[in-house]
């Protein structure tokens, strides 16, 4: 039988793999990725940086082209005009929509919220800072669209499949 202060020790000198593993990733040193494609830098290629402001806060973003410079400001700025329109869709009709449905008790409002998600993620598919930095913004944007046109087709075919009910007698 073995005390505790044994157990304690046998810990110690033998990390768990949980342990090893948090402490190989953070001694990695992070190289700066092209914030459009995710491409690392070539050993003779320098990353330029670029700074955007959004309100109070400002973000530094690499890129490895104009081309992608171009690509990245184009995108910001976009995200910044549709912002409104994305609340519209994501927050306000599907509140609009889940009231009717509480007052008039038709499911088909639920299918018109997917609707509304879906155009509302194709309009401006904003996945999180998370999903950008892991595929790029490049990627992030077209699995964003995906995934919103996923979304909207499921509320087409609901909308479709339960909406002929209504219209055909009992």
């Amino acid at each position: 039988m073995t005390s505790n202060s044994e157990n304690n020790n046998n810990n110690e000198a033998h990390p768990s793999d949980s342990q090893i593993s948090l402490e190989a990733t953070s001694n990695e040193k992070s190289e700066p990725l092209c914030h459009w494609c995710h491409q690392l830098a070539e050993e003779n290629e320098q990353f330029l940086q670029v700074e955007l402001v959004d309100g109070d806060q400002t973000k530094a973003y690499y890129y490895c082209s104009e081309e992608h410079e171009l690509k990245i400001i184009r995108f910001y700025n976009y995200s910044k005009n549709f912002r409104i329109i994305y609340y519209l869709f994501i927050l306000l009709f599907p509140i609009i929509l889940l009231t009717l449905l509480a007052v008039f008790h038709n499911w088909l409002f639920i299918y018109v919220v997917f609707i509304s998600f879906g155009i509302g993620i194709i309009i401006l598919p904003l996945l999180g800072e998370k999903t950008v930095n892991g595929l790029g913004l490049k990627n992030s944007l077209i699995l964003g669209r995906v995934l919103g046109l996923v979304i909207l087709l499921i509320g087409v075919t609901l909308f479709v499949i339960n909406g002929w009910k209504i219209f055909l007698p009992d």
